[in-house]
Parts: C-alpha cells; sequence; structure tokens
C-alpha cells in the first residue's frame, strides 16, 4: 500500500483516516500502517506519504528501501517506522539509521519487546 495523501492510493485502506501532513510512515503491516494513520490523524497530524509494505516471507520493498524514498522526499518531516515480529528488517533499518545518522541528526524512539 502506498498513499501520498490526497495524491495518490495504490492499495487498500480506508480513506476517511487520511489527513495531509508531513509525517512519513513505513509499516511492516498494511494494517498497522493505517492503524497508526488513524491515530496521528486523531491527534491532528497529517501524514506526507505512507508505506504499507506488508510482513511477506519474500518482500519486494524493505525497510530501507522506503528509509531512502523519505531521504529524500521534502515535504517529509518526521518518520514513523512500525515493524512486526519475524525477520531482520528492523535491525536492518536501525544500521541504516544508525549510518544516516552521521550525516543528518535525528530521534529514535525504538518501543517494544523482543520474543525469546
Amino acid at each position: 500500500m502506498i498513499s501520498a495523501t490526497g495524491r495518490c492510493r495504490i492499495g487498500f485502506h480506508p480513506l476517511p483516516f487520511f489527513q495531509h501532513g508531513d509525517v512519513g510512515i513505513v509499516a511492516k503491516s498494511g494494517t498497522l500502517s493505517y492503524e497508526t494513520v488513524a491515530s496521528l490523524t486523531r491527534a491532528g497530524l497529517g501524514q506526507s506519504l505512507v508505506i504499507g509494505m506488508g510482513g511477506d516471507v519474500l518482500p519486494g520493498t524493505d525497510f530501507v528501501d522506503a528509509l531512502k524514498v523519505f531521504e529524500h522526499h521534502n515535504e517529509t518531516k518526521a518518520i514513523i517506522l512500525v515493524g512486526e515480529i519475524g525477520g531482520s528488517a528492523e535491525e536492518k533499518a536501525a544500521e541504516w539509521i544508525k549510518e544516516y545518522r552521521k550525516r543528518d541528526p535525528n530521534t529514535i524512539f525504538p518501543d517494544g519487546t523482543p520474543l525469546p
């Protein structure tokens, strides 16, 4: 799922949740992407670009690919990355962000507990 709020929508998601703004979202789950959108919209924060890439075993897009899109997306001022259990995509994204921080400072708030 890709949504540039008010401009383009590819995939399924409930349109009433979306509001134009400057927060980018990339999620491993389509459902978690629009749940995050709904929470932001209720808080009065709009979205610039939303990428719900899904948690398929053979993904076509990963977190790093999406973060590289946001790196050059001038309308995005903040990014929310939503992971889920399984795989190493989140760790790979963390490594990319670590290298990116050397060029452009940012704030990271990891949340959740790894399962044994």
